[in-house]
């Protein structure tokens, strides 16, 4: 609804104007119809923070600002999720090959009989960790280092 504010002239009874004090309001009874504004190619109503229709310079370095700060987050999730899975099987292999050494080693010392049953379930760990040990060189070094010290 649009706002006029007009003056009330009128004429005295020696027909001069005159104009009152008074204002009157008057209204529109026509809607306007809502005014479609495009954006730029990759902008919204949503990226034109002031509202005024125009995609500002400040605007256009806010956007582009927002979606580094968005790459970079996905990067560093991608990254993250990654390294963990790296991680876990470093995490897996040592443990495993840890326990087998450790359990070969006691075991042999009370039934030394059973000595080759034992290796062959180190080599199988060694078999199911072969994926670890193709990019992680240093895997060997410690299966290295755990056969020289449990004399294995």
């Amino acid at each position: 609804m649009t706002k006029i504010e007009a003056p009330i002239r009128s004429r005295d009874e020696f027909g001069l104007a005159e104009i009152l004090e008074e204002s009157v309001e008057l209204t529109s009874t026509r809607k306007e119809d809502p005014v479609e504004i495009i954006y730029p190619a990759g902008y919204t109503a949503e990226d034109d923070l002031d509202g005024d229709g125009n995609i500002d310079e400040l605007e256009q370095q806010i956007k582009v600002n927002l979606l580094k700060d968005e790459i970079q987050r996905e990067m560093d999730d991608a990254i993250k999720k990654e390294f963990l899975k790296k991680f876990r099987s470093e995490v897996d292999f040592h443990h495993r090959v840890a326990f087998r050494f450790e359990k070969a080693y006691q075991l042999c010392r009370k039934q030394p009989e059973k000595k080759e049953l034992l290796n062959k379930e180190i080599m199988d760990v060694v078999t199911d960790c072969s994926s670890y040990l193709e990019y992680e060189p240093t895997g060997l070094a410690y299966l290295l280092f755990f056969c020289i010290l449990y004399n294995n």
